[in-house]
C-alpha cells in the first residue's frame, strides 16, 4: 500500500514541488539561522526568494511538468491523461461537482496554492513594516563603519518606531547631536 502510495504521479508531483520550492528557499533558511547576520544581505535574500518564488508561479510550470513527466517516465510511473475529467475524493466529493481538468487540479490547486502559501508566509513574516524597521536599523549596525552614516534613518527609526520611548524635546535634541 505504501509503495503504491508513494509511485503515483501525484505523490511524485507533490515531492517535487517540495524540493524545488525547498531549492528556492534554502539559502533565507540559512542566512536567518545564523547568529551574526548581515541585516542588509538578509533583506536582500527575502525579496530575492519572494521573486524567485513569483518567476516559479509564473513561468516555471511547463518546465515543472516536463520535468516531472520526465521522472515519472524514467522510473515506470503512470502518467495520468491530464486533460482528463478531475474528481475530487474525500467525504465532500459526492455533494461536489468540479467541472476541470486533471492539470488544473495539478496546476492550480496544488502548484500555484502551494507556492502562494509560501510567499503568504514570507510576506506575513516580513511585511512592509518589518523590513522598514531592519532597513532602518541597518544604520545602527557597526559592521557599516565604512559606509556614510544615515542620520536621517536613525531620527526615522526613533520617530515612527519608537514614539513611546523618545519624546519631542529628546527627538529634536537627537537631530541635533546626529
Amino acid at each position: 500500500s505504501a509503495y503504491e502510495t508513494i509511485t503515483t504521479f501525484e505523490f511524485i508531483f507533490v515531492l517535487h514541488l517540495e524540493k524545488e520550492i525547498m531549492e528556492i528557499t534554502y539559502l533565507l533558511c540559512q542566512a536567518l539561522q545564523r547568529q551574526s547576520q548581515d541585516i542588509l544581505n538578509a533583506l536582500r535574500l527575502v525579496a530575492s526568494t519572494k521573486l524567485l518564488l513569483q518567476k516559479m508561479k509564473d513561468e516555471r510550470w511547463d518546465s515543472f511538468l516536463a520535468h516531472v513527466k520526465s521522472f515519472c517516465l524514467e522510473h515506470n510511473i503512470d502518467i495520468p491523461d491530464l486533460s482528463s475529467s478531475y474528481f475530487s475524493k474525500g467525504a465532500r466529493a459526492h455533494n461536489e461537482h468540479i467541472d476541470y481538468t486533471l492539470e488544473h487540479h495539478y496546476r492550480v490547486d496544488i502548484f500555484i496554492e502551494a507556492i502562494n502559501y509560501q510567499l503568504m508566509e514570507l510576506d506575513h513574516r516580513f511585511n512592509d513594516s518589518s523590513m522598514e524597521l531592519l532597513h532602518l536599523s541597518t544604520t545602527l549596525d557597526p559592521k557599516s563603519v565604512d559606509e556614510p552614516f544615515r542620520s536621517g534613518d536613525v531620527c526615522q527609526l526613533v520617530e515612527k518606531f519608537y514614539p513611546a520611548d523618545f519624546n519631542e524635546t529628546e527627538i529634536n535634541l537627537l537631530k541635533v547631536q546626529l
